[in-house]
């Protein structure tokens, strides 16, 4: 909670949730909930008290209200809301495959509360992060154990009619997804956002997860035939975690190229004085604090016609369509010092005139 804010406690309450619903009363009296809002309220005292003493208004407004309140209640349109929290079940494939499965042996095998617990954790934690009107696939990441358990769970105990049954839907998915991964390989996709990061864009990368994905299909059927669950399992997790090691050796040059802050936050430092402040408008992600070293102001609409009608020493960083909005009306001083592409933005950096020494 101190370093995301009340979504920090989604643990806490899909524990709540997950122990009312699986145990009852008794599973909520063994939490010791008095105890546990005692040392809560403690920790977040040291935090709290000085922020509502010296800075209530800033506390209130951009905390509480700009801040906290947004995660849950800031307009969002409803495909957003809903494409979210299912793009769960893409980042869980191949495992995705099993989930129906999953289900219909839970629903034969009777009541167990282990499970339940892990399902009621799972499922709580999924729709309170699934509120979030800041959506970033990471703030998933608790969600993945406890669907990684139940389909655990049904491979340990199962029969061996029903494993072997989905052994072999498993094995003809995976050759699927292969052959998926095959072809956009050989016709690279076109994405927006940070798809470009993850998508491999030199010829000997996509040949190398080329061959992993034909390897990874060879792979699972020659498990199947044999009957091996390990096997199908050793293969899924083998060709996996190559394809994985690869895009991790390459896709940080990527995201240098599609994410050039650094470049941006060398012209704005250079191009502002030691006293002086790079604004952004309307927002600037938290990286620019890296790579700017100068002082670092939000601003408004208001705020920004004001700073442009006249040079000044500092600069501004914004989107190039938000600035040719503002270049009718800005002082002839202001001009565009660079400009990158970050996350698919066009994205500039404003001087108002002040140029550094040689």
């Amino acid at each position: 909670m101190l370093s995301k804010g009340p979504p920090g406690l989604a643990a806490l309450v899909a524990g709540v949730v997950a122990s009312w619903l699986a145990g009852g009363r008794p599973a909520l009296r063994s939490l010791r909930p008095a105890t546990g809002a005692l040392v809560l309220v403690v920790l977040a005292l040291p935090w709290l008290v000085p922020y509502t003493v010296a800075a209530r208004p800033v506390f209130v407004h951009n905390v509480l209200v700009g801040e906290y309140a947004h995660w849950f209640f800031k307009p969002q349109g409803l495909a957003s809301r809903i494409v979210g929290p299912l793009s769960i079940l893409l980042y869980f494939l191949p495992w995705t495959l099993f989930l129906p499965a999953v289900a219909a042996w839970w629903r034969r095998s009777g009541p167990d509360d282990g499970r339940r617990y892990v399902l009621w954790w799972t499922v709580t934690l999924w729709i309170l992060i699934g509120l979030s009107g800041k959506y970033r696939a990471r703030y998933y990441l608790p969600v993945y154990p406890g669907l990684a358990i139940l389909t655990g769970g049904f491979f340990a105990g199962a029969t061996a009619r029903v494993v072997r049954r989905e052994l072999w839907f498993g094995a003809f998915s995976v050759a699927i997804l292969s052959t998926t991964v095959l072809l956009a390989m050989g016709f690279p996709l076109s994405l927006s956002g940070e798809g470009p990061v993850y998508m491999p864009d030199t010829v000997p990368e996509r040949v190398l997860i080329a061959c992993l994905a034909v390897a990874g299909a060879a792979g699972a059927v020659f498990a199947i035939r044999r009957d091996r669950l390990l096997g199908l399992a050793g293969v899924v997790a083998i060709v996996l975690g190559a394809i994985l090691t690869v895009e991790g050796l390459t896709s940080p040059a990527r995201r240098a190229r599609y994410y050039d802050v650094p470049t941006l936050g060398a012209v704005a430092t250079a191009h502002t004085p030691p006293d002086g402040t790079v604004f952004g408008y309307p927002d600037l992600s938290p990286e620019y604090d890296v790579y700017v070293h100068r002082r670092i102001v939000e601003i408004g609409s208001e705020e920004l016609t004001r700073l442009l009608a006249k040079p000044s020493k500092d600069v501004v960083i914004t989107t190039r369509r938000r600035w040719a909005a503002q270049a009718g009306t800005a002082a002839p001083a202001w001009r565009v010092l660079e400009s990158r592409i970050v996350g698919g933005r066009d994205i500039v950096v404003v001087g108002g005139g002040w140029e550094p020494c040689e």
